[in-house]
């Protein structure tokens, strides 16, 4: 975060975040590379994950898969590890969504990405750190999720990042409502208002 901060003031917000999805691409393409070489257990959730959204794109139903399904305790991972993929989605957050959700696990997706580049936008105009650390941090546990089950389903991961986005965009429109209030007063009565 702290390297998107100086980014951002050295060569501006859009540059810094399109080079930090270059670099998070990189980082998840290295990630999955390097996973399926050494049969990672994260690698090969996502893999799995894919793999059953590829056979049920609309999905098999919510809590089908995941850390917490019957069957995650019967995996096989030297078989698992020996194919590089699973039958089932676990160890993924993105995974689980894909292969419960299916097509259905991208507008979640969409929906949390779309809150973070609202954050970031903000932090682009006004410069306010929490913004930033809002945006940029949604979409840093989002690549985490990838890799990791508990990145969106714990509350200390994405729903924290998420309640902190949620209060940076509410702080704006707030901030937003108060001066066009001020300005209709002022409008009206020809006084300037104190806010």
């Amino acid at each position: 975060m702290v390297a998107a901060w100086i980014a951002t003031r050295l060569i501006g917000a859009v540059v810094t975040l399109l080079l930090g999805f270059l670099g998070m691409a990189a980082f998840a393409v290295l990630a999955i590379r390097l996973g399926l070489q050494i049969g990672d257990y994260h690698v090969i959730g996502l893999m799995g994950g894919l793999d059953g959204f590829v056979q049920k794109p609309f999905g098999r139903g919510l809590g089908i898969g995941g850390n917490l399904s019957e069957s995650y305790f019967s995996i096989d991972w030297s078989a698992a590890q020996a194919a590089g993929t699973i039958d089932g989605a676990v160890e993924s957050a993105i995974g689980v969504l894909l292969y419960q959700m299916g097509f259905g696990a991208f507008v979640l997706l969409a929906f949390y990405f779309a809150m973070a580049l609202r954050a970031w936008r903000l932090y682009a105009s006004s410069g306010y750190l929490t913004q930033g650390l809002a945006g940029f941090g949604v979409m840093v546990v989002l690549l985490n999720g990838l890799f990791q089950e508990e990145a969106l389903f714990a509350p200390l991961a994405l729903g924290l990042m998420l309640s902190l986005t949620g209060l940076v965009i509410g702080s704006h429109v707030r901030m937003q409502a108060v001066a066009r209030e001020g300005a209709a007063v002022e409008q009206l009565t020809g006084y300037q208002s104190v806010a």
